[in-house]
Order: C-alpha cells, then sequence, then structure tokens
C-alpha cells in the first residue's frame, strides 16, 4: 500500500470538515487550515511502518517509478487546470464574498473546490519532496511572483511557471551534482527569491 494515498485521503477529509466548520463556527479559516492539515499531516505520518518515514518527510522523487510519476504529471496538469479555470472567482472570495458573489463565484461549492485542489497540490509536493520541504515550495514561488508582480493575472502565472521552473531546475541540478533533490530545489528557490528582493527594493 503506498502511503501516499493515505495521506491523500486525511488531506481530503481534512478538507471537507474545514469547509464544514467554515460554515458552522467563528473560527478564521486560515488557523483551521493550518491546524486541521497539519493533523492530518500528522496522522498520516504516525500510521506509517518506519522504513517509509523518511520518504515521507523528504520526498519520493528520484525513485517514483514510471507509472506514479506520470500520474502525478497529469494531476498537477490537471490541478493547474482548475486553478487558472477558478482564478478569477477565487480572487474575488480572498477580496470579498459580495463581491465575489456579484461576479458569479463565492459559493459553498467553489469554496470546497479550492479547498479540494489545495489538498491535492500538498499530497502530491509531499510525494515529490516531502512533509518538511512542501510548505517551502508552496510559499517561495508565490513570493517571488509577488515580488515581480504588477497584477493578479501576472501573479499567477509567474507563480505557476516559477514552481515549475524551480522543480524541474532543483531535480536537475540534484542530479548534476549527486544531492538530494528537496533540499536542492527549495534552496534554489530561496536564491531565486533573495535575488527577487532587489528587484522588489526598486
Amino acid at each position: 500500500f503506498d502511503p501516499f494515498w493515505g495521506v491523500l485521503s486525511f488531506l481530503l477529509a481534512a478538507a471537507v470538515l474545514i469547509w464544514y466548520l467554515e460554515q458552522h463556527t467563528r473560527l478564521p479559516s486560515d488557523a483551521l487550515v493550518g491546524l486541521l492539515f497539519t493533523a492530518s499531516l500528522a496522522i498520516g505520518i504516525l500510521s506509517l511502518p518506519g522504513e517509509e518515514i523518511l520518504d515521507s518527510l523528504f520526498g519520493e522523487f528520484p525513485n517514483l517509478d514510471p507509472f506514479m510519476f506520470i500520474s502525478v504529471l497529469i494531476s498537477g496538469i490537471a490541478l493547474t487546470t482548475l486553478i487558472f479555470y477558478f482564478a478569477r472567482k477565487f480572487l474575488f472570495s480572498i477580496v470579498s464574498d459580495e463581491l465575489a458573489r456579484v461576479q458569479g463565484g463565492g459559493s459553498r461549492a467553489q469554496q470546497l473546490i479550492l479547498l479540494l485542489i489545495f489538498s491535492g497540490v500538498v499530497a502530491l509536493g509531499i510525494k515529490l519532496v516531502g512533509t518538511l520541504l512542501m510548505g517551502s515550495l508552496t510559499i517561495i514561488p508565490a513570493s517571488i511572483a509577488k515580488n515581480i508582480s504588477i497584477s493578479a493575472r501576472r501573479y499567477i502565472l509567474l507563480s505557476t511557471g516559477l514552481g515549475a521552473l524551480i522543480a524541474t531546475a532543483g531535480a536537475f541540478a540534484s542530479h548534476t551534482f549527486h544531492l538530494l533533490p528537496g533540499p536542492t530545489i527549495i534552496l534554489l528557490g530561496v536564491g531565486i527569491f533573495v535575488c527577487s528582493l532587489i528587484f522588489w527594493s526598486e
């Protein structure tokens, strides 16, 4: 049994629970996301055999079999397509629920879709670079794009492209210099972020 499916199941369950609690409690959304996603990952890791803990922490990218690699690639493309399809409505929801409803968004179904997409992205990231590095890989491309973007559209396009570029270049560098791929990808992203601060300061 591939632990990935267990992690994905816990994350999807957490997404549904967050969606429900957002509607029935006054707890802040960011607190719910942080607590429940972290708890679901912790439960998933505790259920793993000892010999598979390292894979869950640092990822399996170099050891993925062709079927799983293709599955991750297709899933990533599908999730990216969904993000671009719903991007406008998601952005309005972040600013104002009322504004989102005027634009045809902000429905409970769309809020659930956003959480499920996020769960899928996190699960794929854990499969590739592991739990410890997933947070950085999620944050770094978006942070770089924020420093050099002048519009929401450019921000979305740049963050997506930078994520793919950093992951690909980091994997190539790790293979070339015989380093672990996860940390190499993250350090490359951090380096690019530092360079983007020069541009941002202008």
